[in-house]
C-alpha cells in the first residue's frame, strides 16, 4: 500500500527510512492477515500450523524493523499498544456482533478498527518526521477510510455472503430500520431485493459518501491528496456496483411491481 510513501514524503522522512517502514508495514499486514484467517476460520484444512508459524515470523520481522528506529522509551511503543488493543477489541466485538447492533458511527468504527494496525506505520513516520502532533489526525483519517471501506465491502458482500452469519453493515442498517423479517430467510437474492426496493440502497450510499467526505477533509488538511482520491474512488466504485446490481435485479423487480 502506498500510504507509508505518501506519509514519508509529506513529512520529509528520508526515502531509505520510509521504504524500510513500508517494508515493516508489509510484514505487519501479513501477520494480521494470518491472524484474521485464523479468527474467521477461512483457511484450508490443515493450514493452521502454517498460518501460526508464518504469522509469528512476519511479526518478528516487523518488530526488527521498528526496533531499529525506536528505542524502548520512545512513545512509539505506547501508540503500538493502543493500536493492538483497538484491533483485538474490534475482532472480539465482531465475533459477538449481529445484525441487531445499532446502525451508527460507533458501530461502524468498532467494525473498521480491524484495520488499526495500519496506524503503526503512519505513527512511526510521524515521529520520525517530527510531526507527533499530527498523529491524532492520521489516526482519524485511517478510521474514517476503513469505515468507508467496511461499508463498501459489506455492500459487495451481499452478493455472496449475507447468509454466512458474519456481521454485515447492510443487514445492520436494514434491521435497525425494522425492515428485516426475523422469520425470513437471509440470502443474497432476498437481501438484494429488499435493499433495492426499500430505497435504502441510496440511503446506505449517502452514509458512505458522508464518511468519505469527512475522511477526504482530514486527508487534504494533512496534504495527502492521493489518499483522498483513493477514498473517493472507493465511493465511486460502490455507486457503480449498486447501479450494476440494480440492472441485474430489474427483471425480478419489474415482475414484483406489476403483480
Amino acid at each position: 500500500m502506498a500510504i507509508p510513501y505518501w506519509v514519508g514524503e509529506a513529512f520529509k522522512v528520508k526515502p531509505e527510512i520510509y521504504r524500510r517502514i513500508a517494508l515493516a508495514n508489509i510484514f505487519g499486514l501479513q501477520h494480521f492477515v494470518a491472524q484474521d484467517d485464523l479468527i474467521d476460520g477461512s483457511y484450508a484444512e490443515g493450514a493452521i500450523p502454517n498460518l501460526a508459524i508464518s504469522g509469528s515470523i512476519y511479526l518478528q520481522q516487523m518488530f526488527l524493523h521498528y526496533q531499529h528506529f525506536f528505542p524502548s522509551d520512545s512513545p512509539f511503543w505506547e501508540h503500538l499498544d493502543r493500536y493492538w488493543l483497538e484491533w483485538a477489541s474490534s475482532n472480539l466485538w465482531e465475533r459477538e456482533a449481529s445484525i441487531h447492533a445499532p446502525f451508527n458511527d460507533d458501530t461502524l468504527l468498532l467494525a473498521a478498527r480491524k484495520a488499526a494496525p495500519l496506524k503503526i506505520c503512519t505513527t512511526g513516520l510521524a515521529l520520525l518526521g517530527d510531526q507527533e502532533d499530527r498523529i491524532p489526525e492520521l489516526d482519524q483519517a485511517i478510521d474514517l477510510m476503513h469505515m468507508v471501506m467496511q461499508m463498501a465491502d459489506d455492500l459487495v458482500d451481499i452478493a455472496t455472503e449475507v447468509d454466512d452469519g458474519r456481521f454485515n453493515v447492510v443487514l445492520n442498517i436494514l434491521n435497525s430500520e425494522g425492515l428485516l423479517d426475523p422469520e425470513a430467510e437471509l440470502n443474497p437474492g432476498n437481501v438484494g431485493r429488499l435493499l433495492f426496493t426499500s430505497g435504502y440502497d441510496q440511503i446506505y450510499l449517502e452514509h458512505v459518501s458522508r464518511l468519505a467526505e469527512n475522511a477526504q477533509e482530514v486527508m487534504i488538511s494533512l496534504g495527502f491528496d492521493s489518499w483522498a482520491t483513493l477514498v473517493r474512488n472507493t465511493v465511486v466504485g460502490a455507486y457503480r456496483w449498486r447501479d450494476e446490481r440494480v440492472e441485474e435485479f430489474m427483471p425480478s423487480l419489474t415482475a414484483l411491481f406489476t403483480k
